[in-house]
């Protein structure tokens, strides 16, 4: 989804570095999402025609096309999971999540790891 815009059209391409860090993940764990996802087909790398060391992430066809099939239904599924909450119960989650967000950002977290016993028995 990283790689499309709204429209469902492919973006500028991304370095992995790049996907990383959007999607909040460690950089190791989005080399082995890029490798399998090239292995089927979805996503190609390709070098930067200037700087042979950049390489960056596209969309193949086949890439589009399953995220055009998934995304209505995963819409769908996450509106059905909303659906209970009222307009200003939605935004105060997002605000909460944004906070934490902020908060893990300032600390220096990496969004996915797991904080340690001693984090965890700090937070109590």
């Amino acid at each position: 989804m990283l790689l499309m815009d709204q429209s469902g059209h492919t973006q500028h391409p991304c370095t992995p570095a790049g996907l990383a860090d959007l999607a909040g993940v460690a950089r190791a764990t989005m080399t082995g999402l890029i490798d399998t996802l090239e292995k089927d087909g979805l996503v190609r790398r390709e070098p930067d025609t200037v700087d042979r060391r950049m390489m960056y992430v596209r969309l193949t066809p086949k890439g589009r096309e399953a995220l055009q099939e998934l995304l209505p239904e995963y819409f769908q599924r996450i509106a059905a999971l909303m659906r209970p909450l009222s307009e200003n119960e939605r935004r105060t989650l997002v605000g909460l999540l944004d906070k934490i967000a902020e908060q893990a950002t300032a600390l220096g977290a990496t969004p996915g790891a797991h904080p340690g016993p001693a984090a965890l028995a700090g937070a109590q």
